[in-house]
């Protein structure tokens, strides 16, 4: 694994109890084993109350995982002695095609896929887009021997859903996964990229689950989540690869539309 500086400091918002607002500073580290109890600590308390709609909660043994082996690792944010962000990732090849095959993909032969875990914030440093920081953090460590991310996030965790997407993830697929849960599986190619032509896009409620996945199957990929004051949160889908031919222009890309259920 390649070696990071741990020793920079970057200036954070903290709020606290009654309205307090305050800048600290924070680092930022590879977890071990010796941080291995306050992760899942700080994991079962931000999970607590939520819906396997929103966030199905990790299991332990597999946090445990991230910590005492190579198989992936843990990125940890810190605020003095307190861990406030956690962000996992997945790289051995038989524990990433185990995730592929959960999240109903093809298994990668060539083992040059990387899965994102789970990545969680301390409610009182939300909103400094740590969950950026950690995740840049994640590919330089990976982009020398992966050639693409992998991840699934659940169409009503809205937040997660925006994070991922910005992060220049793309939705390839829509499935029921984890016992019958909606979920959105996304890709983000590190190598071997290829455009997405955004003025042929199409705009989908995120509730119709049909179209959304018909767009799929004709080569689309969902890249923007939009906000439409009448129709709700819309997903802007559009093709990737080649440019669309001037047939496909003529049949499928019309002024954009919002179609709910």
């Amino acid at each position: 694994m390649p070696i990071f500086d741990e020793n920079k400091i970057f200036f954070l918002q903290r709020h606290s109890h009654r309205g307090k607002t305050e800048i600290v500073p924070c680092t930022m580290s590879l977890l071990g084993p010796e941080h291995m109890e306050q992760s899942i600590e700080l994991h079962d308390r931000i999970v607590s109350g939520l819906g396997d709609d929103i966030f199905i909660p990790t299991e332990r043994y597999e946090m445990e995982h991230y910590h005492l082996s190579d198989d992936g690792f843990a990125i940890g944010v810190w605020c003095g002695d307190k861990l406030i962000c956690v962000r996992t990732v997945k790289t051995d090849g038989d524990w990433v095609n185990k995730g592929l095959k959960d999240m109903e993909m093809p298994a990668d032969p060539t083992h040059t896929t990387a899965l994102t875990g789970y990545a969680i914030v301390d409610r009182e440093f939300r909103g400094n887009n740590v969950q950026f920081l950690s995740y840049y953090l994640s590919e330089e460590l990976i982009s020398k021997t992966k050639k693409r991310f992998m991840s699934s996030v659940a169409p009503k965790n809205i937040f997660s859903l925006q994070n991922i997407l910005r992060c220049g993830y793309h939705i390839v697929a829509l499935k029921s996964l984890y016992g019958g849960v909606l979920r959105y599986v996304t890709e983000k190619r590190l190598q071997e990229t290829l455009p997405i032509w955004t003025n042929w896009h199409h705009t989908v409620s995120i509730r119709n689950a049909e179209e959304q996945r018909q767009l799929i199957d004709n080569g689309c990929v969902g890249y923007r989540l939009i906000h439409k004051r009448l129709f709700g949160f819309a997903m802007l889908y559009a093709p990737m690869g080649v440019m669309p031919s001037e047939e496909h222009m003529r049949l499928h890309c019309h002024r954009p539309i919002i179609r709910s259920i």
